[in-house]
């Protein structure tokens, strides 16, 4: 599906956009940053992985991603009391932490 995103904004005409995606979208999201990353802008992503398993976020992990480099002005936002459906839960603390993103 990731190719085919990024063959739609070709198609459109869509030098590159903003992206959000949530679960499944956010996994293409990712992958669509990593195919044709010159079709993305910013990418906001929730509740994704890339290797879909079991295994649960540690403290470890989250300091790791606190402190990692990899991602070219990345940012790492939590939010407390929140899980896999956080958009859900908090849909206006979301919306408006992805829009002050995207607005950077």
């Amino acid at each position: 599906m990731a190719s085919d995103f990024c063959a739609l904004l070709d198609h459109l005409k869509i030098q590159s956009a903003n992206v959000l995606g949530w679960s499944d979208g956010g996994i293409d999201g990712i992958l669509m940053a990593m195919k044709c990353p010159d079709k993305i802008k910013k990418l906001a992503v929730s509740g994704a992985n890339v290797v879909p398993d079991s295994s649960a976020v540690s403290s470890a992990d989250i300091t790791g991603m606190k402190n990692f480099q990899s991602i070219p002005s990345a940012s790492l936002c939590i939010f407390p009391d929140s899980n896999h459906g956080v958009c859900q839960q908090h849909p206006e603390l979301f919306n408006e932490t992805v829009f002050a993103f995207f607005s950077r």
